[in-house]
């Protein structure tokens, strides 16, 4: 669950850079369409985290098959999906909007990475503190440290609200830092 956070980001930041490299954003500001696309960059983004939770769930199913469980134990699961998808969703607006911040493929990774290490830290050291970074939301959203919390409905409801709020945050401040460039 560290690793995915890292691959996600650098596919968004990627695209951020061409956005850059190409100016659409001036592009898209000078004729006053910059909401259109801020919508549509949050809706690819959550396209992306439907599509990689499925084939995490996907894989969990298929492995869990193999190893001899049954698949109706997965129903137990269901409030963890959307959670998840919500915590990558978080961590996609994030990254696109340190990308348009930053316009550089190499300062966001390496901005990332060192996120995504602080955050592990908090997680080990200070699980509560950890709400505060967005780098963190995938690891909390599939309850890996708890595995208590993993079928229950009211974590998910807790941690998909928090991620929610994640997503809301930076999808404002990339559309205030489109209208700023």
């Amino acid at each position: 669950m560290w690793l995915l956070p890292l691959v996600m980001s650098g596919f968004a930041a990627q695209i951020t850079t061409g956005e850059h490299q190409g100016d659409n954003w001036q592009r898209m500001r000078a004729n006053r369409l910059e909401t259109a696309m801020v919508a549509g960059k949050l809706l690819h983004c959550l396209q992306v985290a439907v599509a990689t939770t499925a084939i995490l769930i996907l894989t969990t199913a298929v492995t869990g098959l193999v190893a001899g469980f049954s698949l109706l134990g997965l129903t137990a699961y269901f409030p963890r999906f959307g959670a998840t998808v919500l915590g990558m969703w978080g961590i996609l607006t994030f990254v696109t909007w340190l990308g348009t911040m930053l316009r550089s493929f190499a300062t966001t990774m390496i901005t990332v990475t060192l996120g995504a290490i602080v955050g592990t830290a908090m997680l080990l050291t200070a699980q509560p503190l950890s709400v505060l970074n967005p780098m963190t939301a995938l690891i909390r959203a599939t309850a890996s440290l708890k595995p208590e919390a993993m079928t229950s409905p009211g974590a998910a409801a807790v941690d998909s609200l928090i991620n929610l709020a994640w997503v809301t945050v930076f999808a404002i401040s990339l559309l205030q830092t489109v209208r700023r460039r």
